[in-house]
């Protein structure tokens, strides 16, 4: 299920880049995103866009990555709370993505935006498949999956490509236990990226100050549309 911000009338000749929220189903954090575009485009920061909100109903369940690890594996025989987001990239590549592109005047420049377990899901989608997305806008995510899992699938395409043309935003705040949390394992993707010699990646890493996990996206989102 999702939900659409369609373009003004006076942009129905413009081919537009789509936005894509998820968590869509969170009012708030869809508005907000929503907004925030119309308010940057009005003033002729940024092009207008149409941003599509993707719902999710168990966010565990299709944000994460099936494990790799022996003791990964095994929890998730017993349990399969987690795993799945292999089924939500098909999801998008095989559905909604083609369905957008065929109902709405669209270019296939297309931006992802996650906050927390999105925000893992959309880096992980960098690790897997680096042409989902133009730009990963990632806030707050947690990395510490399956000892950096995430991480280490970067380094590897990283060290194989010579060139990916992409544009990966990440973001943590500095205020609660969470953010202090995750900031480890970004800061561990942060030195891969910036070590690598890959042509045509463009990468930004945000530290926010006075920050928490909650106001984090209300901080970070505006600024990375402006990249």
């Amino acid at each position: 299920q999702f939900s659409i911000t369609k373009a003004k009338q006076e942009y129905k000749n413009e081919k537009l880049n789509v936005v894509y929220v998820f968590d869509g189903q969170f009012e708030p954090l869809f508005n907000f995103v929503s907004n925030s575009i119309s308010y940057l485009s009005a003033i002729g920061e940024i092009n207008n866009m149409i941003v599509v909100g993707i719902y999710s109903d168990d966010r565990r369940k299709e944000f994460t990555p099936m494990p790799e690890s022996e003791e990964g594996k095994a929890k998730w025989k017993i349990k399969q709370e987690f795993g799945f987001s292999n089924l939500l990239d098909k999801h998008l590549v095989n559905e909604v993505f083609p369905l957008i592109e065929k109902t709405y005047n669209v270019n296939k420049y297309r931006i992802g935006i996650g906050h927390s377990l999105g925000g893992t899901y959309l880096i992980n989608s960098f690790a897997e498949n680096q042409k989902l997305f133009n730009s990963y806008i990632a806030v707050s995510p947690n990395l510490e999956f399956e000892n950096n899992q995430i991480q280490n699938k970067i380094k590897k395409i990283l060290l194989e490509s010579t060139e990916i043309n992409a544009f990966v935003n990440v973001s943590i705040g500095n205020l609660d236990e969470t953010e202090l949390k995750f900031t480890k394992g970004i800061k561990v993707l942060d030195t891969i990226l910036n070590n690598s010699k890959t042509k045509g990646l463009k990468f930004r890493f945000d530290y926010l100050t006075n920050a928490n996990h909650s106001t984090s996206p209300f901080l970070e989102i505006p600024i990375a549309l402006l990249e």
